[in-house]
């Protein structure tokens, strides 16, 4: 099946990771394939987003490492503020914190530096399982 005939994505996703040019070229890249996204920059504007949008995000993509803060305490309240939601992190680290995420119940992990078919492949497998 080539990428023209796929089909158009609608699911929502947030996008959460402090390099803001990464997360406006990931956006554009989910956009392109028919995600809605919501995006933030912090752990504290990604659990507002969170909170006020529970019900129609189907994934969250979410940097390990960010400034000062932390993606895996993110996806820790996450999953425990809803159980059974969906995370996918992203991450230039192969670290001990990147297995206890994945035996958590995170969904997967994609390593950067990634190409835009490996981003894609990860999400939709993330949002099938």
């Amino acid at each position: 099946m080539s990428i023209e005939s796929e089909p158009r994505r609608t699911e929502t996703l947030l996008i959460v990771d402090d390099d803001e040019a990464l997360t406006e070229l990931v956006q554009r890249m989910v956009e392109r394939e028919g995600y809605n996204t919501l995006v933030a920059h912090n752990v504290k504007t990604a659990i507002e987003l969170f909170e006020a949008n529970r019900e129609v995000i189907d994934l969250v993509v979410t940097d390990l490492v960010m400034s000062g803060e932390e993606g895996r305490a993110l996806a820790f309240e996450l999953m425990r503020s809803r159980p059974g939601v969906r995370i996918l992190v992203s991450t230039g680290l192969h670290s001990d914190a990147v297995q206890e995420l994945l035996d958590a119940g995170v969904k997967g992990v994609v390593f950067k530096p990634y190409q835009s078919a490996t981003l894609l492949a990860k999400i939709r497998e993330a949002i099938e399982t």
